[in-house]
């Protein structure tokens, strides 16, 4: 049980960044952590690779030699060793030999994905590749970031305000639907080098790196190359192209040949060698080493090689699901034994409240005190003047809130489109109004009142956790014993109300220390039990909602994937052991200075 849980644990883990360094150990030289505590040497072994034909060809398949070096295991040391200690109770040798026989599992399972891919049974889509580009960049980017700000104090301005510029796309919800049709898989894309080409190889355009105006600076006349030179277009450009140079050089400050092997250490020197060349460059020259982030060797040491192998293993993980299905006797069979297990357990009605509130069950079972409702709510809040005028008010019950009252009259705010601010602030009386005006009528029609309640809550609200949120925020009603739902009394009080008047689609207005809701009674859940062919939640559609057939369904498939892919990594790995024992080298004197340094 132990080696099928911490299997899972490390092979999602797949290591950690580099430069994340060793609280608990410190050690006099930097070589020291490079040390090798495992070698899984290199291996050829016979494959049958896969022809787009369908026939299969023999070949061999090469592995390249792995190295767990001390550095690594005193990182997953540091990550989790004291949970392995406390939880299953090791002493601190066996958390390192665990630790290192885990590590040593997951390249070896990394290996396995290896020799699929070379035979063709794991293909990787070229946007899956993208994907970890644009996080490697996003993660680079973010530390240009903090490199531009300095830069921006040196000069007394803000070279760049985050989350501006046409660039950049807000960090705004938009309307999605939780069970919308999901797109054909049987598309046929052409294959490249083994790629599942379904989009275009990403290229680092329009990211957030130094942007110069290159068609000036090739092709402009001597006066337009001039007059571009002087731009503020240009000195912002400039000024990034000096983030990006400080950056490469943190890295050759921080990164340290010594922890490197020597095959790394000369793929390291050739970076360092092509970044010097641009050492006196012109910015606009310079800057070109942005794009070409990708093809440096510490990018993908640092930060992208991890990002691959957890593709690498969730791949793997696909290509032994692929095959697993579920059949409508398991589905009704799983569901008899869900309702069971409920109706006893529900007998208990903390443990239905329990199951209520967690929200991640299917619940088929809602026992008669149960008394469980559901509101969905539009939030207009104080703005950080107003708020800590709030905070800031004096006096009795009565005076602050007719204080916080007037305050709330005041607020502004925006209409959204896709996720943009439009137009100017919008006065709270104006926006109350269109609200009203919207949902008014539609009281006791569930099923519009919800559709429209969800358009005005992209239009207006700014409460993140009610954004796509199918079913709303859930409590119970217990009108004798308050405070007990988990949210601000004048939110559970005009909740309340609500749902003791029972008008399905009803809104009602409510200012708490946040600002303003306006809340709607979105659904009250009857009690007694719920049929297969039931959807969900008050939509009733396919695009919101599900069966409960189909919900269980994905649920018990879900479930069936993870035995069978547990089932895999057990059995793959006695194999797997057994196979490349020969090639397997452990060296477990040289993790003992870091057990010293642990026990101290």
């Amino acid at each position: 049980m132990i080696k099928k849980l911490l299997t899972i644990l490390l092979c999602g883990v797949l290591g950690m960044s580099i430069l994340s360094g060793c609280s608990l150990f410190v050690l006099d030289e930097d070589k020291d952590m490079a040390e090798a505590v495992a070698v899984i040497a290199s291996k050829t072994v016979p494959i049958e690779v896969i022809q787009e034909n369908g026939d299969k060809v023999r070949s061999t398949f090469t592995s390249e030699e792995k190295v767990i070096s001390k550095l690594e295991l005193a990182n997953i040391f540091n990550q989790y060793g004291a949970n392995y200690q406390q939880n299953y109770g090791f002493s601190v040798e066996q958390t390192f030999e665990t630790l290192l026989n885990q590590l040593v599992d997951r390249e070896l399972l990394l290996i396995e994905a290896e020799k699929l891919i070379a035979s063709n049974q794991i293909r990787f889509k070229q946007s899956e590749f993208n994907k970890i580009w644009k996080d490697v960049y996003k993660t680079v980017d973010d530390s240009l970031y903090s490199f531009e700000k300095d830069i921006a104090k040196e000069y007394n301005e803000n070279i760049y305000t985050r989350g501006t510029g046409e660039d950049l796309k807000p960090e705004w919800p938009t309307l999605t639907y939780p069970y919308a049709p999901e797109q054909d898989k049987d598309t046929e894309y052409d294959i490249e080098n083994g790629i599942i080409m379904d989009e275009q190889k990403w290229v680092p355009e329009g990211s957030r790196g130094p942007i110069f105006d290159y068609s000036i600076i090739n092709n402009g006349t001597e006066e337009a190359k001039a007059k571009y030179f002087a731009s503020e277009e240009y000195r912002f450009a400039a000024l990034k192209t000096e983030a990006l140079r400080r950056f490469l050089e943190n890295i050759r400050q921080n990164l340290k040949a010594d922890v490197l092997s020597k095959a790394d250490q000369q793929k390291y020197k050739a970076d360092l060698t092509l970044i010097d060349s641009y050492k006196n460059t012109k910015p606009y020259k310079y800057a070109e080493l942005y794009k070409k982030l990708q093809d440096l060797w510490f990018v993908k040491y640092m930060y992208y090689d991890n990002a691959y192998n957890s593709m690498l293993f969730t791949k793997l993980q696909e290509y032994v699901e692929k095959d697993v299905s579920v059949t409508e006797e398991e589905v009704r069979a799983y569901y008899d034994r869900t309702l069971a297990q409920q109706q006893e357990s529900f007998k208990n009605i903390n443990n239905y409240l329990s199951a209520m509130k967690d929200g991640k069950q299917i619940v088929l079972y809602h026992p008669t005190n149960g008394n469980w409702f559901y509101v969905k709510h539009i939030l207009l809040p104080f703005s950080d003047e107003q708020a800590a005028k709030v905070k800031s008010l004096k006096g009795t019950k009565d005076s602050i809130e007719a204080q916080r009252q007037r305050i709330a009259q005041e607020i502004t705010s925006y209409m959204h489109i896709d996720g943009y601010n439009v137009g100017k602030p919008i006065p709270i009386r104006d926006i109350l109004s269109d609200i009203y005006s919207e949902m008014n009528h539609l009281a006791g029609r569930s099923k519009a009142a919800e559709s429209k309640f969800e358009d005005l809550i992209f239009k207006y609200n700014t409460d993140p956790g009610i954004f796509n949120n199918v079913n709303g925020y859930g409590m119970q009603y217990l009108p004798n014993d308050t405070g007990k739902s988990g949210y601000v009394a004048e939110f559970e009080e005009a909740s309340f109300e609500l749902y003791k008047q029972g008008t399905l689609g009803a809104v009602k207005e409510v200012v708490t220390d946040f600002g303003v809701h306006v809340i709607m009674l979105s659904s009250k859940v009857e009690f007694g039990t719920r049929a297969l062919g039931e959807f969900t939640s008050v939509f009733q559609d396919n695009l919101h909602d599900t069966t409960y057939s189909k919900a269980l369904e994905k649920e018990l498939l879900n479930k069936k994937k993870t035995d069978a892919f547990t089932n895999y990594q057990n059995q793959i790995l006695t194999q797997l052991n057994r196979d490349w024992e020969p090639q397997i080298t452990l060296y477990q004197k040289r993790y003992q200075r870091l057990i010293k340094a642990v026990k101290g």
